[in-house]
């Protein structure tokens, strides 16, 4: 069972700076800033303080760092190659996906939609990585567990099977 406080702090607050700093860097002009604006089909002064917008980007920013967090522990990820392939998979499948919706219903063009789930996937990505790949000797422990809780039983790794001369069944779940 998960409990929230065997999440890793620093680990979540590091991929929330990450995800907060690429957005920084993808919305400023030398990126998609420009291409951004156009596809609002706003300015800057129509735009106004973006203050509130990034209190409310950073919150985003830190739910979806602990979202990550969960499913990169509940899964039992444990390198950053994975959790960067986690994150795309829940990026393009989930978020991308439920953006594409929002686009199309909305009208507002692929080119505002593909800057914008781009940036998610992105940071989903990034967020993944740090946190699947999270030493935990950091902390002062063995390992490189995220979070103290088994994966899910339905996931077989093969390195639960490492030595049993068993394999996964047919459900997935090791035996």
């Amino acid at each position: 069972m998960l409990d929230i406080l065997d999440l890793t702090p620093w680990a979540i607050v590091t991929a929330t700076v990450a995800g907060m700093l690429i957005g920084a860097a993808w919305y400023s002009p030398v990126l998609f800033g420009n291409a951004w604006m156009a596809a609002l089909g706003k300015t800057q002064d129509e735009l106004g303080s973006p203050a509130p917008a990034m209190i409310g980007s950073a919150l985003s920013c830190l739910l979806s760092a602990i979202g990550m967090a969960v499913i990169v522990g509940w899964f039992g990820i444990e390198s950053a190659s994975g959790g960067g392939m986690m994150g795309a998979f829940v990026g393009i499948t989930l978020v991308a996906t439920a953006m594409l919706s929002d686009s199309l219903l909305s009208g507002s063009g692929w080119r505002l939609y593909f800057i914008q789930a781009g940036y998610r996937v992105t940071y989903l990505v990034v967020k993944g990585a740090i946190l699947a790949g999270w030493p935990a000797r950091w902390l002062g422990v063995g390992g490189s567990r995220l979070l103290r809780f088994q994966p899910a039983p339905f996931i077989c790794r093969p390195a639960q099977n490492k030595g049993t001369g068993t394999s996964c069944p047919s459900t997935g779940a090791c035996p």
